[in-house]
């Protein structure tokens, strides 16, 4: 699948339909992104992952996160924003990792996707 940002219409119908259901994981999703952006133009795009999370993962890895991004030389940052009861230690790891930051939007998620924009 090709992801162009073209078809907004479709991905809020995606999201609006998406329902929690208990754990949180912030590494298996995070790596999905990764894979998904390995293949994107780096001269043509800004390639980043915005990771939000409102808890503390209780399900996936770090390591395999890990594993895999040094496995595949990856230079694609992962910035975290984080709201509701995040765990600061777990985006720290990741920002480590992926040379990326953590934001802050328990004030205010628009003001913290300002920050990651002029961040990059």
């Amino acid at each position: 699948m090709v992801y162009t940002g073209d078809d907004t219409k479709n991905a809020i119908n995606f999201v609006d339909s998406l329902k929690a259901s208990g754990g949180t994981n912030i590494y298996d999703p995070s790596q999905e992104a990764l894979k998904i952006l390995e293949n994107t133009n780096s001269k043509e795009y800004t390639r980043m992952v915005i990771l939000m999370t409102d808890g503390e993962s209780n399900v996936g890895q770090f390591e395999k996160l890990r594993r895999y991004y040094q496995n595949n030389s990856l230079d694609i940052p992962i910035y975290s924003i984080m709201f509701g009861e995040s765990n600061e230690r777990q985006l720290s790891e990741i920002a480590l990792l992926t040379n990326a930051k953590i934001f802050d939007g328990k004030e205010g998620l628009k003001e913290a996707f300002k920050e990651v924009r002029s961040y990059n």
